[in-house]
């Protein structure tokens, strides 16, 4: 009985036949087949390769079941082939496993949906619960090892792919009428399916994933079967983009994806609170990006999130800020890390593409944390920033800004679509988070500190110069740009001096002067205020945005060019009255000004309420947008 195909029983009351290898286990048996097919009277001829040892057949030709002996299931596959094509049926292939007529329903709807779709492949689900199979692909073998039932619903019904391999296959009878012969010098009904889905791909039939047509596979790793070496190199020698097709198919969009998908929709916390802040904007030294990314890092690690984060910076400043000490609940990475997260945010503006693209790699919902936009207005960056800054403003998820006025200045340069996220955290206004107690007593004291760089925009170099002459009995400190030490001008590098040192000559100073036509916040204002100085600032609507959050400590006197600037500070040093801003004027009564903890629960707030509604809008057009940047500079050579 088990040397030859047995003699054929057909039953005439469905469009299909159906294939079923099944000498790879016991799980799935020829009468659990003509339970699902021939009492449901779907199936036309059902043909069985089995195991006798295995799989007891008796009695199943007489309920319409063709059998098949063990060693020979390519032979049999032939023979099913031409059954079908005589008959102009399409053909259920199964190996290992079992499907419901319902299932099959819906794969055959995928040919009414395109004339070109030659092959249609369900998905498959754990039989113990343990959701949704990911398709094969090396770039999310080593992730989640199943998906929850919660991404279906955001995923397309269809999809379409090159060829490969998988344990249900639904083939279009005009296909399976034209087939060509198979290799016999296949050995297993997989490598023998891969040739003919090849054959097909190559006349313009494509295979499509069915994603809402899920079945049950009781042996997971058969799921999408893998011809062995010698099968692939006889596909190769058969078809030269044999491997070609699979590199292409790895390649697929859904596959990263749909692991995004699961790890941002899983009912695991563990697996959906993963938090990536892209910190590389950081420098092994202190400027403003720096504390601005320290405070917020020194905020969250006093927050009790849920959230797992890790921080990605450079190696040099990571040793230079001892990040791994300071912050030992994050995971400190150097290097960008292989693993998936639901949200990623650079803590700072990005300034190339690739910045944008290594956090799309691995996460679902992406976000910036924009500063300011000077670079950008004095041109001191590369034109491809406006091109990025651009893409942000239509593609990210979500933007944060360190101020109102920084919020605007974007939104004028680069309008932000209705899909984007925005919020105002700011950074923060807290006395306590800028002034030093480590100051020594008895060192030098008395002098007017200005605060800057050697950008033009900072307004210092002017402003020293006049200054130095319109006050020449008066002593000034510069943090900024270098110059050679006057008679009553004494000048400190920016970035290469330490905090101790700055906060000293805060502490020291009895006036502060800040010339700067251009802030995205201005951190020296805060400071300033946090030792009780009089702040001369350049009036702008930014230094009435930060002085209304800042509590009353000092004075904030506006200057609008260096006429005023010398009246202000000649008033100031005499002792006579002076035009201040108010402080404190958005601070609830009996509060306290926002403080680091404070911005950055503000910023978890954020992320929370990008993971509220779960949605692949932004990715999709992200995705898209990024692919089509990759491509083009191919296309164009």
């Amino acid at each position: 009985m088990f040397d030859s195909p047995a003699e054929t029983v057909v039953i005439r009351d469905g469009n299909f036949d159906v294939f079923a290898d099944l000498t790879g286990g016991a799980e799935a048996t020829p009468g659990a087949l003509v339970r699902q097919y021939r009492l449901c009277k779907q199936a036309q001829l059902i043909t069985c390769v089995v195991d006798p040892n295995v799989i007891s057949v008796d009695g199943l030709e007489e309920l319409g079941v063709r059998i098949c002996a063990t060693g020979m299931p390519v032979a049999a596959l032939a023979d099913a082939i031409e059954s079908a094509r005589f008959e102009r049926r399409d053909l259920l292939l199964l190996i290992g496993g079992i499907a419901g007529s319902d299932v099959v329903g819906r794969l055959a709807s995928a040919f009414d949906v395109d004339p070109m779709i030659g092959f249609s492949l369900p998905r498959f689900a754990h039989p113990d619960g343990g959701g949704i199979l990911p398709l094969p692909s090396a770039a999310t073998a080593k992730l989640l090892p199943g998906y929850s039932h919660n991404i279906l619903r955001h995923l397309p019904p269809l999809q379409l792919a090159p060829e490969f391999v998988a344990a249900c296959v639904l083939i279009r009878g005009q296909l399976v009428a034209n087939f060509p012969a198979i290799d016999r010098r296949f050995s297993t009904v997989a490598a023998a399916l891969h040739q003919l889905m090849t054959w097909s791909r190559r006349r313009g039939y494509r295979v499509a994933i069915v994603n809402h047509a899920i079945i049950e596979n009781p042996r997971s790793c058969l799921a999408y079967p893998v011809p062995n070496f010698e099968e692939r190199a006889l596909l190769q020698e058969h078809y030269p983009d044999f491997a070609r097709a699979g590199v292409q198919f790895g390649n697929l969009p859904c596959h990263q994806r749909e692991a995004l998908l699961a790890l941002a929709v899983s009912s695991m916390p563990d697996e959906r609170q993963r938090l990536l802040l892209d910190c590389r904007g950081m420098q092994a030294g202190f400027n403003g990006t720096t504390e601005c990314i320290l405070g917020l890092l020194n905020g969250l690690s006093l927050l009790n999130t849920g959230w797992s984060v890790t921080v990605l910076t450079s190696e040099a400043a990571s040793s230079f800020h001892k990040l791994q000490e300071r912050y030992r609940q994050f995971n400190i990475v150097w290097d960008l890390p292989e693993g998936l997260y639901t949200v990623a945010i650079r803590l700072s503006q990005p300034w190339t593409f690739q910045d944008l693209i290594d956090l799309h790699h691995r996460a679902l919902l992406v976000a910036v944390n924009m500063l300011d936009t000077i670079a950008w207005d004095v041109m001191i960056v590369r034109a491809e920033v406006e091109d990025l800054w651009s893409f942000a403003a239509k593609y990210l998820d979500g933007i944060t800004y360190i101020s109102g006025f920084t919020r605007d200045r974007f939104n004028c340069r680069f309008p932000v679509t209705a899909g984007v996220r925005e919020a105002v955290t700011y950074l923060s206004f807290h006395y306590n988070d800028y002034r030093s107690d480590k100051v020594h007593a008895g060192v030098d004291t008395g002098y007017i500190l200005l605060v800057g760089n050697n950008h033009d925009h900072k307004g210092i170099v002017q402003a020293i110069e006049f200054l130095a002459d319109a006050f020449p009995y008066e002593r000034f400190a510069v943090i900024g740009p270098s110059g050679a030490t006057d008679a009553n001008v004494k000048y400190f590098a920016s970035g290469a001096i330490s905090q101790p040192e700055i906060d000293q000559l805060f502490a020291g100073a009895k006036m502060l002067i800040y010339p700067s036509f251009y802030e995205g916040f201005g951190f020296p204002i805060v400071k300033g205020l946090s030792y009780g100085l009089d702040l001369v600032a350049r009036r702008s609507t930014l230094l009435s945005e930060l002085a209304r959050h800042c509590k009353p400590n000092g004075r904030i006197v506006p200057f609008d060019d260096l006429h005023s600037l010398m009246v202000a500070v000649g008033r100031i040093l005499a002792g006579k009255p002076v035009e201040t801003l108010p402080l404190g004027g958005a601070i609830d009564e009996g509060a306290e000004p926002l403080d680091w903890r404070d911005v950055a629960s503000r910023m978890v707030d954020f992320v929370e309420g990008l993971t509220a509604e779960i949605s692949t809008r932004q990715y999709d057009a992200r995705d898209s947008a990024i692919r089509l940047r990759l491509v083009r500079p191919k296309l164009i050579s």
